[in-house]
């Protein structure tokens, strides 16, 4: 089964490709000039945004973005559109609360 014929996974992406989108600094990026200080920069600004409860991002919530913007990489990769792949570490849990 491809992506296209799971609905939710087509709208998961949306969602995170629209999050990822409204950070001016990472949209305004060319995809080749995506590097790991660029996403460690991602990574510190969103670690600050507070949720809809109220309280910072939760390291599963910035995760999920990060999941994403892999997987956006490694399809310019395929596509060759970009040469390399940068490394994109993901949060552990306990992250989330040290980051500030």
């Amino acid at each position: 089964m491809q992506c296209g014929e799971k609905p939710r996974t087509v709208e998961f992406y949306k969602q995170k490709l629209a999050t990822l989108l409204a950070d001016e600094r990472l949209a305004s990026r060319r995809i080749d000039s995506i590097d790991e200080a660029a996403i460690e920069d991602y990574v510190q600004r969103r670690g600050k945004v507070e949720s809809r409860r109220g309280a910072p991002l939760s390291a599963g919530s910035i995760n999920r973005e990060l999941a994403t913007l892999r997987r956006l990489l490694r399809l310019a990769h395929e596509w060759k559109e970009i040469q390399r792949i940068p490394r994109i570490r993901l949060l552990r849990a306990s992250t989330a609360a040290n980051r500030s």
